[in-house]
Formats: structure tokens, C-alpha cells, sequence
């Protein structure tokens, strides 16, 4: 009998881990942090995040992991905030002074992209997609 428990928790942690790793490149410089936020629904897209994770950029790149995930589909943007004061900072005419993207590389025009545009499917096991800074 322990051997069938110790088997159904094998397949069932094996199966549970599906990992997403988010690389992002062409940032400006090293200076301050990125925050990569991961949205499950369109919801308070591109607001209101449902995953959030911060890291320090190297050699004008970044990259996160999040694990743990249930298959489906999800949508990832990412703010490069180097002066670390936890806003997307803006010009005159409301474009922004700091890298940003988001996933699938849309067109950004004059507003943020929409949900299906970033959409991705992450599927079992690990799910590796590369954002290209928008600035």
C-alpha cells in the first residue's frame, strides 16, 4: 500500500511543476530593477497583476522564473525602473522614460497592447518566451 502512495505522489508532484522562465533583453543599462508582472486573465490588464517578481538586470538583460504553474494561457509585461521609484516614469507628453514590454513583442502605439495580443499558452513542464524592451 505504500508503495501505490508513494508512486500517485510522484505522478502527481512531477506533474504539478510547470515552470515559466521569462528572458528579457535590450534594456538601457544595470542600473535599478525589473518588475515582471504575469496576468492569468484580461481582468485589470495591464494593471493589476496576479504574479509579480523583481530582479536586477545584468549585461542589459533580465530574467525570472515562476513556477508552479497550472497549464493555460497568460500574458507577461515588464517595467525596467531604474531611479527604483516603483512607477513607470513619463515625458512631457505621456510616453514613457523607461523600458518596458510585453509578451509576444507587440506593436506598442498609444496605448498598451491588448490581452489577447500578449496571450501565451504555458503547457507542462517549462515554458521559456524573450521580451525585447520597448523603448
Amino acid at each position: 500500500m505504500t508503495l501505490v502512495f508513494s508512486f500517485l505522489y510522484l505522478i502527481f508532484h512531477i506533474n504539478s511543476g510547470n515552470e515559466l522562465v521569462v528572458n528579457i533583453n535590450g534594456l538601457e543599462s544595470n542600473k535599478g530593477q525589473v518588475m515582471v508582472a504575469l496576468y492569468n486573465t484580461e481582468k485589470g490588464f495591464p494593471d493589476v497583476q496576479w504574479k509579480g517578481k523583481i530582479t536586477t538586470p545584468t549585461n542589459q538583460k533580465a530574467q525570472v522564473i515562476f513556477s508552479d504553474l497550472p497549464e493555460g494561457n497568460y500574458a507577461v509585461s515588464f517595467l525596467h525602473d531604474e531611479n527604483l521609484n516603483g512607477k513607470m516614469d513619463k515625458n512631457l507628453v505621456g510616453y514613457p522614460k523607461e523600458n518596458f514590454g510585453f509578451s509576444n513583442n507587440p506593436s506598442i502605439k498609444f496605448a498598451a497592447p491588448k490581452f489577447k495580443e500578449c496571450l501565451f499558452l504555458v503547457g507542462r513542464g517549462k515554458t521559456t518566451i524573450s521580451i525585447n524592451s520597448f523603448f
